[in-house]
């Protein structure tokens, strides 16, 4: 009876599962925003400027913090 419960649930995720994310593409109509121009220091102590890499296929920003 466990078992087939669990059968059940999944098949009831996977079917739902479509319809759950395909609601956000549709409101996603406005253009992205250009991100806000910053400078950084780099580990070597090089100033590094986002608005430098204007134009770039990708750039990756990996930020953290720790409180």
């Amino acid at each position: 009876m466990k078992y087939s419960m669990h059968v059940i649930i999944i098949l009831f995720m996977l079917c739902a599962a479509p319809h759950v994310f395909a609601q956000g593409t549709e409101q996603q109509t406005q253009p992205a925003k250009p991100a806000y121009d910053f400078t950084a220091k780099t580990l070597s102590g090089e100033d590094v400027t986002l608005s430098n890499y204007f134009g770039k296929k990708f750039v990756l920003v990996g930020m953290w913090a720790t409180w």
